[in-house]
């Protein structure tokens, strides 16, 4: 006898790490256009939410739902793959590839990323920010772009 087990609905029940798992996972637009599950989004993060990242803040649930939605709209393709989810306390980190096809002739993108999620007492995410190399993974998609921008990086330690 063999036994199934089923993951629950990502947007019910307390935000774990397996609901970040959901969250970032995905390979291609949903039919929405969306990339991260922004129904997870509406369930789990606080009205007051804080996001940050390498070129922008913004404050409050629906100005990151708002931006969730606008960055698939600039891609042709979007995935992101999850590699490592972990949680300590209120704590929640998640390591990431995305990969972006922004155009035909232009390489793939890719850009590996950490992000840390905040929880409050009542499980809701109050602060999420993302850490990744914004200029580094992207050139690296132009070997000659790249060489010479790690050469001119290599001059500046």
């Amino acid at each position: 006898m063999t036994t199934e087990t089923t993951r629950t609905d990502p947007t019910s029940g307390p935000f774990t790490v397996d609901t970040a798992r959901d969250m970032f996972s995905f390979r291609g637009k949903s039919p929405t256009g969306e990339g991260v599950d922004v129904s997870i989004v509406r369930a789990h993060y606080h009205p007051e939410v804080r996001f940050r990242d390498a070129i922008q803040e913004v404050h409050g649930r629906d100005a990151v739902i708002e931006m969730l939605l606008r960055f698939p709209q600039r891609c042709k393709e979007l995935r992101c793959t999850v590699h490592e989810a972990m949680q300590q306390g209120n704590v929640i980190i998640v390591e990431w590839t995305t990969e972006m096809v922004i155009r035909d002739r232009i390489p793939t993108l890719a850009n590996e990323g950490i992000t840390r999620l905040r929880l409050d007492d009542d499980g809701l995410v109050v602060d999420h920010r993302d850490y990744f190399d914004l200029w580094g993974d992207m050139i690296d998609a132009f070997p000659g772009v790249s060489k010479v921008y790690r050469k001119l990086v290599s001059h500046m330690e």
